[in-house]
C-alpha cells in the first residue's frame, strides 16, 4: 500500500505542476545495478520536488527492456549505464539514435574509458558514478529550461520510428482519422 500511496502523491504532484503550465518530461533510466538505479531515482525525485517539475520516470534493469519501450514512446532523456550485461548502454544509445535523434542521452558509468565513444552518439553528458546531485541537477535544469520553451517541431510516429519535423519545413498539415498529409515548404 505504501507504493500505491507514493504513486498517488507523484500523480497529484504532476497534476499540480501541469496546472502551472509545465509539461512532464519523460525520462528513462537504465542500469543493471539495483542500488545505482535507486540512487539515480532518488536524485531525480529530489530534483523534481525542488523544481516542482512534472516528470514521468521509467526504470529499466537492462537495455533490451529499455529499447522495447523506447520504440513505443518518446523519451526526452535517457540516463544509461555504459557497462551492462547483454546489450551495453553504448550499443543501446546507437540503436536509439536510429529512430530518435532528438532525445538527450547522458551516460552514467564507473569507467571514464568510454567518454570518447559517447561523442559518436551525440551524448549530452558523461557522468562518473557515483552520480551526485551537483552534477546531475544542472543537466536536468538545462533540459527543463529547453523543454518549457514553445515547441518548434512536430513529432510523428511512422513505421515504429519517431521523427521530428521542424515547423519551418511545413507549409500545410491535414489530418483525417489515423492518416495525415504533410506538405513541405521548399
Amino acid at each position: 500500500w505504501k507504493a500505491a500511496a507514493t504513486y498517488d502523491r507523484m500523480l497529484l504532484r504532476e497534476k499540480l505542476c501541469r496546472k502551472r503550465g509545465r509539461e512532464a518530461v519523460n525520462i528513462a533510466v537504465c542500469d543493471d545495478q539495483l542500488e545505482e538505479l535507486k540512487a539515480v531515482e532518488s536524485l531525480l525525485r529530489a530534483w523534481q520536488e525542488q523544481q516542482c517539475a512534472a516528470i514521468r520516470l521509467h526504470l529499466f534493469h537492462n537495455a533490451g527492456e529499455l529499447l522495447d519501450a523506447a520504440r513505443k514512446e518518446r523519451f526526452t532523456l535517457y540516463l544509461l549505464d555504459v557497462m551492462m550485461p547483454g546489450t551495453s548502454g553504448m550499443a543501446a544509445a546507437r540503436e536509439i539514435r536510429t529512430f530518435d535523434s532528438a532525445a538527450d542521452i547522458v551516460f552514467l558509468t564507473s569507467s571514464p574509458g568510454f567518454a570518447y565513444e559517447s561523442y559518436g552518439v551525440k551524448a549530452m553528458e558523461y557522468l562518473l558514478k557515483p552520480v551526485r546531485a551537483q552534477t546531475l541537477h544542472p543537466i536536468l535544469d538545462q533540459l527543463w529550461q529547453r523543454e518549457q520553451r514553445p515547441q518548434d517541431s512536430l513529432t510523428l510516429k511512422t513505421g515504429g520510428t519517431l521523427i521530428r519535423i521542424p515547423f519551418s519545413q511545413l507549409a500545410f498539415v491535414d489530418g483525417y482519422s489515423k492518416y495525415s498529409n504533410l506538405l513541405f515548404s521548399q
